[in-house]
């Protein structure tokens, strides 16, 4: 994790403006004013432990890749860099309430003061209020709720679609929207568009290979029904509590033209998915030449908030996939089982440049109870196909605080 002293602010600031983790609700302020308050004249000499605890705290709960800053003597600002807002507002929430239960002894919901950061213009913060109230504890389990939701009638429209491929075969794509959770901090933060495609004679379910034998037109109508069912939800919304949307796309599509031209048609690039939006790459493999993996999420990056991959069937090294600027990786365990299992525990033993690469590590379709496990192979998140429930809900009320 990098912390960030006094002397350095404004470089830190710089460093954040324009960050897609603001948009994302990432980057949240927590006000120490109560402590402040209460401690009076006293403050000037108990400053300096309140501060030390609540970074000590803060580093508990954070990972080595999130930013840790004190704005002034009553402020830190978090940006949690491998979650979405609910994650981080939840823990920015539950580090406030030790501090102020080590310090003033009981909680009370005026000494409660979040703030979410909407931008960094000219030296200044611009946030604005939280409702704690909407925020998730850490302790919650994912719970189901209408804010993310789509509208049952609508889905049943897109969901599933039947269409016919080039060679005649008539193909079923089902969805399934599965919770993902943050496995440091239990907190829902993404959804994922689980996608199975089904060929409607034999009620087989196309593997890697039978989606390798589709056209490129074919892959391109099941992409855009992807798009078409995602824009069902309420991606980067405020009632949603900024929980991230991950579809899968093809690689195919994403570097042919007539492909990128029809994502665009069907909400690609749009502030939604922009904001929201993550598309899974899942049809590379381990012989994909890097150069193409690379204009494949340099494309992906202009349609949408970031692109991750999905593990290859195959079995053998992911260094190819390394230092390509992924989000994250995907694991399907339900689909890969123990092969996939093995080359996570590979990816575990490679050198941290290598896990770099993948700061995100999804574990899809997960068993109940594997959390632990999932995180001593270094998973960050997994997926269940459990109910999800979107939370964190910022109060429309702006302020504007000065840089020193």
């Amino acid at each position: 994790m990098q912390t960030f002293s006094a002397g350095s602010l404004s470089e830190s600031l710089h460093a954040l403006q324009g960050s897609e983790l603001l948009a994302n609700g990432c980057v949240n302020l927590i006000g120490l004013d109560a402590i402040r308050d209460r401690a009076g004249p006293m403050w000037p000499r108990k400053q300096e432990l309140v501060w030390e605890f609540t970074a000590k705290k803060l580093q508990e709960r954070l990972g080595p890749h999130d930013l840790l800053l004190r704005v002034d003597d009553t402020t830190f600002l978090v940006a949690v860099v491998t979650d979405y807002a609910s994650a981080a507002q939840a823990v920015c929430l539950r580090v406030l309430e030790e501090v102020l239960l080590h310090f003033i002894g009981h909680l009370d919901r005026a000494d409660i003061r979040l703030r979410r950061v909407e931008d960094i213009r000219d030296g200044e913060v611009v946030s604005s209020s939280l409702d704690p109230t909407h925020i998730p504890k850490l302790e919650d389990a994912p719970r189901s709720s209408a804010a993310m939701a789509p509208d049952p009638v609508r889905e049943a429209e897109k969901n599933p679609l039947l269409f016919k491929s080039v060679s005649g075969r008539v193909l079923r794509v089902d969805f399934a929207p599965r919770p993902v959770t943050s496995l440091q901090h239990g907190v829902l933060t993404a959804l994922h568009l689980s996608q199975s495609i089904v060929d409607t004679e034999t009620n087989m379910v196309l593997d890697a290979s039978g989606r390798d034998d589709l056209t490129d037109a074919d892959l391109i109508r099941i992409d855009e029904a992807s798009l078409d069912y995602a824009s069902l939800f309420a991606m980067g919304d405020q009632a949603a509590g900024y929980v991230a949307l991950i579809i899968p796309v093809s690689y195919r599509t994403l570097l042919n033209r007539r492909g990128r031209a029809a994502l665009i048609a069907h909400g690609a690039g749009s502030v939604a998915l922009k904001t929201g939006g993550l598309f899974e790459i899942i049809d590379m493999d381990l012989g994909t030449p890097p150069s193409r993996m690379d204009e494949a999420v340099s494309m992906a990056r202009t349609l949408c908030r970031g692109a991750l991959a999905r593990l290859p069937e195959r079995h053998g090294s992911l260094t190819p996939f390394a230092g390509i600027g992924f989000a994250g990786l995907t694991v399907p365990l339900s689909r890969q089982g123990t092969q996939a299992m093995q080359t996570v525990r590979l990816l575990a033993s490679r050198s941290e440049s290598l896990k770099r690469s993948f700061r995100a590590m999804i574990a899809l379709d997960a068993p109940a109870g594997s959390a632990e496990r999932l995180r001593a192979l270094g998973f960050t998140h997994s997926s269940t196909e459990v109910a999800f429930s979107p939370s964190a809900s910022p109060i429309p009320d702006r302020e504007t605080l000065p840089a020193r």
